[in-house]
């Protein structure tokens, strides 16, 4: 995927996927001819310690307010799902703000992954 795709795969800025490529924490992969690098999607899932998740049609990793709507509960619940350990999170490429995987927010709902 390429930059931008990167950044909103994650919800994050292009400049904080630019730092984590600097301090080598990610990988770019030059595809022959072309000339644009690219990030795999496994390797950020990788970052964020989570296993990856094949997702279509929608946003794989949400910000606790993409969450909150996804779920269409308030911030305060994800955080106190988050809390007792109902609902994991990851943080990575030097976040402060946690990201929700998608399949663990349908696993909460009930619903099983599709592969």
């Amino acid at each position: 995927m390429t930059r931008s795709e990167a950044a909103a795969y994650v919800s994050i800025s292009t400049r904080t996927l630019d730092r984590a490529r600097e301090k080598h924490q990610l990988t770019t992969y030059l595809i022959e001819g072309t000339t644009c690098k690219l990030f795999l999607r496994h390797d950020i899932d990788e970052m964020l310690g989570a296993p990856p998740v094949n997702v279509t049609g929608m946003q794989a990793w949400m910000t606790i307010g993409q969450a909150a709507g996804y779920l269409r509960v308030s911030e305060k619940t994800i955080s106190r799902l988050r809390g007792q350990g109902e609902l994991k999170s990851y943080t990575g490429f030097g976040m402060s703000c946690p990201r929700f995987r998608r399949a663990d927010l349908d696993r909460l709902l009930g619903y099983s992954a599709t592969k």
